[in-house]
């Protein structure tokens, strides 16, 4: 039979490395044994090879898929599947989208299919084919049933949400949205805003309508993490978007219709301009809002609640006319309206957005959005501030549980899972973030490499059950040892630690080490086996005195250095270098 080859540019020659498509599909079974699910297409996006796992994950395709069928094909018949209740022109939305971020795909993300919540990654071969793997990510890296692993946004998720909704890249370009964004921003039926930027999205909205874009310079750039800002729409329409980059360079946007309220405060402000003949007018729109518009003077004596209070926090309008706006916000939230200071809310000088708790009725305390606004004094009216509130529970408690997971990926990812020390790839980071830290402040620092003394004797002899027992043992004497919120405790690789101790000199990081090995030797090590001989450690410092002139890689060196020579020397023993 002839074989097959598939042609791999390499980086740094103009030679090419041929690899037989034969040991792609060695890798597909491979990955088989982990349930991970895998795809090759060649560079006209033809399917070339998969494996069972992707025909588990996906059994809508069953015997119908061929080599050399093209990846819209593909996408084409899922959907025709998945959305049998959609029409052609929502489908077809979809497939486009989905076409693109095959293309053009960085990060991984993840959908919900089956019941399996799905991580999917794709990465690029050298001669132009893509390579697409899926992870079940409900069974954790373990790959046993509910054991922790990465949990991902569902971008599938984004149409479940009330409010619009946009998945952004590094290149701040769109990767998803939802139907409720797409209906925010006119987009017509039959287009894709994947790989477009907001900004363009905007554009287009005031194009479509005739008339020509205000200044979108904000948009081109986009505003910081966290920072609310409003986009103005052709025909008096606005939107409200939050934004919450991630350090991956994604970005997460919610999108809301204030449309009703940019209207609202823009005839309270005018109405407090006139004269009181058009307080009337203020009254009446205020009074038929649904959200809650709430009047205070100077002092923060409530003047006027609109109707709707009752209806969203269960009090009566009378009853709170002539209190103070301080008795119903909860004491974290005083601050941005102003209210620490007397007189009047020098915080709230101009229009601003905050959200805070407000107490309803039942004493219950409820996540609102305020937009505040300063009015001009004026001797013939007391009302010196207009606030209008908005319950945004729902999507505070979201935002809460986005943040608490993406804070549990994070300290997963900057821990060892045998031992609960810190990583690698943590140490690497905070190792040159101190050392950045030393050159400015010019403080000692000390490292310290530690090497379990016979570790292959012990996996050869007792088994690598025992083996990582005792690593996970020598993790938390290490850990034990350490006292100081600034010391970081890793495992730098196999048998071997690492600890980076800032602000220290030779003699503080002698001083650990000592404290270390003697709660080796004191450890009871046959509770892991009753055979087991008492273990031992070397130990390397490198005591840097002046960071000036020097590299980490320098530092790390020495370190090596020193715990090669006190290996050398008969191992259980400490040895030191001093940099600069």
């Amino acid at each position: 039979m002839r074989r097959r080859f598939l042609a791999l540019k390499t980086r740094g020659g103009d030679f090419r490395q041929v690899i037989a498509l034969d040991q792609y599909a060695f890798f597909a079974r491979l990955l088989d044994t982990i349930d991970i699910a895998f795809c090759l297409f060649d560079s006209q996006e033809r399917l070339l090879i998969w494996n069972h796992s992707y025909i588990a994950f996906f059994p809508e395709h069953g015997d119908l898929l061929r080599s050399g069928q093209t990846y819209r094909q593909i996408v084409m018949r899922l959907y025709e599947t998945t959305m049998s209740g959609s029409s052609t022109a929502e489908r077809a939305i979809k497939v486009e989208e989905s076409l693109h971020r095959f293309r053009a795909q960085t990060h991984p993300f993840t959908i919900l299919h089956h019941g399996r919540r799905l991580q999917i990654a794709t990465l690029t071969t050298y001669d132009g084919g893509r390579i697409r793997l899926w992870r079940d990510t409900a069974r954790g890296d373990t790959g046993l049933p509910g054991a922790p692993g990465w949990v991902g946004f569902p971008i599938d998720l984004l149409d479940h949400m009330a409010d619009g909704a946009t998945v952004l890249g590094e290149d701040n370009r769109i990767i998803a949205s939802n139907r409720e964004f797409r209906r925010l921003y006119d987009v017509p039926d039959h287009s894709s805003v994947v790989g477009i930027s907001l900004a363009d999205i905007v554009r287009q909205a005031w194009t479509q309508a005739g008339e020509s874009p205000p200044a979108l310079g904000e948009l081109d750039g986009l505003p910081g993490v966290g920072e609310p800002f409003e986009i103005e729409l052709p025909g008096e329409r606005w939107r409200r978007v939050m934004a919450r980059r991630q350090s991956n360079g994604i970005s997460y946007f919610s999108h809301a219709d204030i449309s009703l309220l940019k209207r609202q405060q823009k005839e309270l402000l005018l109405a407090e301009r006139r004269a009181r003949e058009e307080e009337y007018r203020y009254r009446l729109l205020a009074e038929n809002s649904s959200d809650v518009i709430v009047a205070t003077s100077s002092d923060l004596a409530i003047q006027f609640v609109s109707p709707s209070v009752h209806r969203v926090l269960g009090w009566h309008p009378e009853g709170m006319v002539g209190r103070s706006l301080t008795a119903f916000i909860h004491d974290e939230g005083h601050a941005a309206f102003g209210l620490d200071s007397p007189g009047y809310p020098h915080a709230a000088s101009g229009p601003a957005i905050v959200t805070c708790r407000v107490r309803d009725a039942a004493g219950e305390w409820v996540w609102m959005e305020a937009s505040i606004g300063r009015l001009p004094e004026r001797a013939e009216t007391p009302i010196a501030l207009v606030c209008s509130f908005r319950d945004v529970t729902e999507r505070v408690e979201a935002e809460q549980a986005l943040k608490l997971a993406h804070d549990e990926l994070a300290s997963i990812a900057a821990t060892d899972a045998l031992t609960s020390l810190a990583n690698r790839r943590r140490f690497d980071s905070v190792f040159e973030q101190e050392w950045r830290r030393a050159a400015r402040d010019q403080h000692a620092l000390s490292l310290m490499l530690i090497d379990v003394d016979h570790f292959k004797s012990v996996n050869d002899g007792y088994g690598h059950v025992v083996g990582d027992e005792c690593l996970r043992h020598v993790g938390r004497l290490i850990g034990g040892c350490i006292h100081r919120p600034a010391d970081l405790a890793a495992r730098y690789g196999g048998e071997e630690f690492v600890i980076l101790l800032p602000q220290t000199p030779l003699s503080g990081a002698l001083a650990l080490a000592d404290r270390i090995r003697t709660a080796m030797a004191t450890a009871d090590w046959k509770q892991i086996d009753p055979g087991l001989p008492a273990l031992t450690v070397s130990v390397g410092i490198c005591a840097v005195a002046t960071i000036e002139g020097f590299a980490p890689t320098q530092a790390l060196r020495m370190a090596d250095e020193a715990l090669y020579r006190a290996k050398n020397s008969g191992r259980d023993r400490c040895e030191a270098r001093l940099l600069g």
